[in-house]
């Protein structure tokens, strides 16, 4: 897939820790793949969304990584409408309708990874993002990918599975970890 995830880009470029952190994890099998709804993915990815919210604890959090899978199911428009006045509270300015659907073509990709400092009944930062009594996992780095990595087309794990049973996605993953490394052009070069 070349076209480019343009969602956002809000977080600043990651470390070579966080580079080398985030690969190890895969490599290791500790890191996680887990589907996400548009357009939770992707703020996610883009870290717009610094909270996710599930009935569960997700087990051994501080300071893990997962990488997010944008489902290929549709938001409805309710969802749409509840992130949007979300998004308006913490004064942002995206019109989520339009971005959904124009990011269709994402659906059964990797379109980042975030790293999850706690999971917690009461986040430390009181959001807007929090569903009391989920559970809270607090996001506290997030990393979208410039160019989403597609799901095989017979990989349908259902919500998540440890990086160790997906190990085709390790060489996708370390070239869109690698492009962070790139010098940037100098003099205006392309």
């Amino acid at each position: 897939m070349s076209e480019s995830n343009s969602f956002c880009a809000l977080t600043p470029a990651p470390t070579l820790a966080e580079l080398n952190s985030l690969a190890q994890e895969f490599f290791d099998g500790t890191a996680r793949l887990m589907k996400f709804k548009s357009p939770h993915a992707q703020m996610l990815a883009c870290g717009l969304k610094g909270i996710e919210n599930r009935s569960w604890k997700l087990p051994n959090t501080e300071g893990r990584w997962i990488l997010v899978v944008m489902s290929k199911s549709n938001p409805t428009r309710a969802a749409i409408q509840d992130t949007q006045n979300r998004l308006e509270l913490q004064g942002t300015t995206l019109n989520l309708a339009e971005y959904c659907e124009a990011s269709k073509r994402f659906k059964g990709c990797i379109v980042g990874a975030v790293r999850v400092s706690s999971a917690t009944k009461s986040p430390s930062n009181a959001t807007m993002w929090h569903n009391p009594p989920d559970w809270a996992w607090e996001v506290d780095r997030a990393i979208e990918f410039a160019r989403p990595i597609p799901l095989d087309a017979n990989d349908k794990f259902q919500i998540q599975v440890r990086s160790s049973s997906r190990m085709q996605y390790f060489a996708p993953l370390l070239e869109r970890l690698s492009s962070y490394n790139e010098p940037a052009p100098a003099n205006g070069e392309s």
